[in-house]
């Protein structure tokens, strides 16, 4: 069986998600969370049986959210940038976000709930 270098990438990011959120792996830089929230985000998406599909929009969905969060856009604005195909993901969204040990999760919980 033969795999891309794309699919290798991902189950590698995969796997080390799953590793780190078991507390196997604990490396410093993790404060600076150079993008492993949104990797935590998407094994914990695939752990609940998520497709990678619906993983993939649950993280087009938190990038999103994240953006209205760095620009400090106010939570009404946000709300009128998600169409209502969005609305229903959030709900989702939420619940892995809970799910997730990231810190970033844990703030971005706070914000989507006031959307």
């Amino acid at each position: 069986m033969r795999i891309t270098k794309r699919q290798l990438k991902r189950i590698i990011r995969e796997e080390y998600s799953r590793l780190t959120r078991q507390g196997l792996i604990n490396e410093s830089f993790q404060d600076n969370h150079g993008g492993t929230a949104s990797a935590e985000l998407h094994a914990v998406c695939l752990d609940r049986g998520m497709s990678i599909g619906e993983a993939g929009r649950m993280g087009k969905l938190y990038t999103k959210i994240d953006d209205c969060v760095m620009r400090s856009m106010p939570h009404d604005q946000c709300a009128d940038m998600l169409d209502d195909n969005e609305y229903m993901m959030l709900a989702e969204l939420q619940q892995c976000l809970r799910m997730c040990v990231h810190a970033e999760c844990k703030e971005m919980l706070v914000y989507t709930k006031r959307l």
